[in-house]
């Protein structure tokens, strides 16, 4: 609903080759965000925790269990592996979608 009218006035404004940088600068940006915001997890946050405490010469906490899936773990579960697959037959079908629907 947003890219369109985005498109067009980028195209307006700095032509069609600005109009692919800025878009793709833009969906860079904002996913690039999106990610290094979900790049760390509570794994992480517990040993920041226990090395800020030995730095400071204060009671370490004991390490507590994680609620989680090792990577073995991950990869031997059917149902990871039926999203990953329904998701790759979505882009798949996405992405020939999105060919078929323009003309030269």
């Amino acid at each position: 609903m947003v890219v369109p009218p985005l498109t067009n006035w980028l195209i307006d404004a700095f032509g069609w080759r600005g109009a692919f940088i800025g878009l793709g600068l833009g969906w860079g940006v904002s996913l690039s965000y999106c990610a290094f915001s979900f790049f760390f997890d509570a794994h992480d946050r517990a040993k920041r925790v226990r090395k800020d405490a030995a730095a400071n010469n204060e009671a370490v906490p004991v390490a507590t269990a994680l609620a989680g899936l090792t990577p073995m773990e991950a990869l031997s579960d059917s149902a990871l592996w039926r999203v990953g697959i329904s998701n790759f037959m979505v882009m798949v079908l996405t992405i020939g979608l999105m060919i078929h629907l323009f003309r030269s």
